[in-house]
């Protein structure tokens, strides 16, 4: 018997290296920047926090991932210094437009960007309930001898479907994240019910942003 993949492990801490790299960083005239989430209004707005704080023409983004800086002359011989003070730049991250929901536990999470485009929307709920009962059907004479008949317990199985009215609501064009909250808790659904609607919004493109499923 075997459990798991029995040919996979993990190395705790990462690798290390044996033998040293050389490397002089203080003679270093350069140093290049790449960001964890390549995006290009993140890689523009790190090179303008950059520029505000070192210099204009310090830094000169490269391509979404990577921001290329010129070590001032301030910093000459400081690299060190010098990386320190950029790494402590605040520098507002550009978040993608994209809504993530959890079909198992109805999770609804939407990001900064998410727009809605004008659209009609209509959701109704539809139940079904199955009820069993038990009743005891016997002879009319149950204890003469004349009657053969038997007492027998019947089950009998009711089922009652019921739907509620569903009514058209329009949702105008939104601009902001605070008015596609809005809209939605104006359809008047449960969490649950809203990952159907956003998939049907994605699917008519009146959701502006990516949606993933979990």
């Amino acid at each position: 018997m075997t459990k798991n993949h029995q040919a996979v492990g993990i190395v705790p801490g990462g690798a290390i290296i044996e033998k040293d790299v050389p490397m002089n960083i203080e003679a270093w005239e350069s140093v290049s920047i790449n960001l964890r989430q390549a995006d290009f209004t993140t890689a523009i707005r790190l090179a303008d926090a950059i520029d505000s704080v070192l210099g204009a023409g310090t830094a000169v983004p490269i391509s979404s991932g990577q921001v290329r800086t010129s070590i001032p002359v301030s910093f000459q011989g400081r690299v060190v210094q010098y990386i320190a003070t950029v790494e402590g730049l605040d520098v507002m991250v550009d978040v993608p437009a994209k809504v993530v929901v959890n079909e198992r536990t109805g999770t609804v999470v939407l990001g900064e960007h998410v727009r809605l485009s004008t659209c009609a929307i209509a959701h109704g709920n539809l139940t079904i309930s199955v009820k069993d009962t038990v009743s005891v059907s016997q002879p009319t004479a149950p204890f003469m001898g004349s009657s053969n008949g038997q007492t027998e317990v019947i089950k009998n199985q009711d089922t009652e479907v019921q739907e509620d009215p569903a009514r058209l609501l329009v949702v105008d064009e939104t601009v902001t994240l605070g008015e596609v909250v809005r809209a939605l808790n104006a359809v008047g659904v449960t969490p649950r019910d809203l990952v159907s609607i956003l998939a049907a919004m994605k699917s008519a493109g009146a959701l502006q942003a990516s949606l993933e499923i979990i």
